[in-house]
């Protein structure tokens, strides 16, 4: 093949900025750590949250709900280097499982990188939204 059809076939990207782009993207990762209280479990997030990493976090969260044996969720975003739409919708979906069964919920983060996007996608308000005195 020649060399303008294989960077055609590459979506034009040459090999040095589709190597890049790779190196990036398998950089990503999340982590999660559950902290259990008397009657909370802190749901410790790092890391970027897209949709590659979005399905990890889903399940921790989904997995303590469904326990049934807390009666708040609280999810820290305080270390989460990046969050997409992606991440914004596993926080929405695990808020609505946690509310059908009466269990607090409640997001701790600061700055942009996680209150942006919250914002952007109009859901800040849907949120409790907790100090760190409560972690």
């Amino acid at each position: 093949m020649d060399p303008e059809a294989q960077d055609a076939a590459n979506h034009g990207e040459p090999d040095a900025a589709r190597s890049e782009r790779h190196r990036r993207l398998s950089k990503r990762s999340i982590g999660v750590t559950l902290d259990h209280r008397e009657h909370d479990v802190v749901v410790r997030v790092s890391g970027e949250v897209d949709s590659r990493t979005a399905p990890q976090l889903s399940a921790a969260i989904h997995r303590e709900l469904d326990a049934g044996t807390c009666r708040r969720v609280v999810v820290d975003l305080r270390c989460v280097e990046f969050i997409g739409a992606q991440g914004v919708m596993v926080l929405e979906n695990a808020r609505q499982h946690a509310e059908a069964y009466h269990i607090g919920f409640c997001l701790a983060a600061k700055g942009r990188v996680v209150l942006r996007p919250l914002q952007a996608l109009g859901m800040i308000e849907s949120f409790e939204l907790c100090d760190e005195t409560e972690l």
